[in-house]
């Protein structure tokens, strides 16, 4: 294999910055100047996965991308509440640390979901919004695969834990772009949060989150206020098209772009239509 060293310096050239979350170190990147947008990642992805977009948008934006605790170059503890609150919390502290004031926001995946009730929260600090396949509301159904491991907890630890299931459609890209998503992952304890997410989901009543949840829908009425773009990848497993289908029913006004030949992995499956999706979105929504 070539030096992934070399390739990670080249592919995240970005200059690391922490915040404190308890007596955790949120890790998280701060890129060029003009209007901020806030990208949040998808589970198990960390900010690594937005590199090629940071790359473009900070020539003339300010980009921020926090890796949540647990998920990147955060800190990774076993003992953490891993909970939707405590990462919706967290968000909210990065913001207010660096005073920002007016925001777009791209979210991802469990990113999404944190995203969307930081949007309720703070409304008036949102100017434009980009939807990527997640959920944010109830009556969203796990997969098999996530049901059986939720059923049999023994499972969770041999296929969340010990394997790469939840890094499934990585395979077919580029041996050092693998690595670069699993490096931040590389032990047993590194993958907590990634048990924890799965755990966390909000499906039933009885999840831990489920309030949480029916919080946030309830607000989602708000986005109808934002210009919205949904970035739609067609061969997501995790967020299909039942999901779209809530999403439309929220924002009928937003404007939709299907990437059908993509899946969990759309920003490097489909990195340039994806691109060039998110910028001609956000000059084209410039206050």
């Amino acid at each position: 294999m070539a030096d992934f060293a070399g390739f990670l310096e080249e592919e995240y050239p970005f200059e690391p910055h922490y915040i404190s979350c308890g007596n955790m170190r949120m890790h998280y990147v701060d890129e060029g100047t003009g209007p901020v947008v806030l990208l949040l990642h998808s589970c198990p992805a960390w900010s690594f996965a937005f590199r090629k977009l940071i790359k473009e948008l900070s020539k003339d934006h300010r980009v921020i991308a926090p890796d949540m605790i647990g998920y990147g170059l955060s800190d990774k503890p076993d003992d953490y509440d891993y909970s939707l609150d405590s990462h919706i919390d967290n968000l909210e502290r990065l913001t207010e640390e660096l005073g920002i004031e007016k925001t777009s926001i791209l979210m991802h995946g469990w990113g999404a979901t944190i995203g969307c009730s930081y949007i309720i929260r703070h409304p008036d600090k949102i100017s434009t919004v980009i939807v990527m396949n997640s959920m944010a509301f109830t009556g969203y159904k796990l997969s098999w695969r996530l049901k059986l491991i939720r059923w049999a907890p023994w499972l969770a630890e041999r296929f969340i834990v010990d394997t790469d299931l939840m890094f499934g459609g990585l395979n077919k890209l580029p041996a050092l772009v693998q690595e670069g998503y699993k490096m931040p992952y590389k032990s047993h304890s590194d993958r907590i949060a990634i048990l924890r997410f799965i755990e966390e989901m909000p499906c039933n009543p009885d999840d831990n989150s489920y309030e949480s949840v029916v919080e946030i829908e309830h607000g989602l009425w708000l986005f109808r206020d934002f210009p919205v773009l949904i970035i739609w990848a067609g061969k997501d497993w995790l967020y299909t098209e039942k999901c779209l289908k809530r999403w439309m029913q929220f924002c009928p006004n937003a404007k939709l772009r299907r990437i059908q030949n993509a899946g969990r992995y759309v920003t490097e499956e489909a990195s340039e239509e994806f691109i060039q999706t998110v910028y001609t979105f956000l000059k084209g929504n410039r206050s």
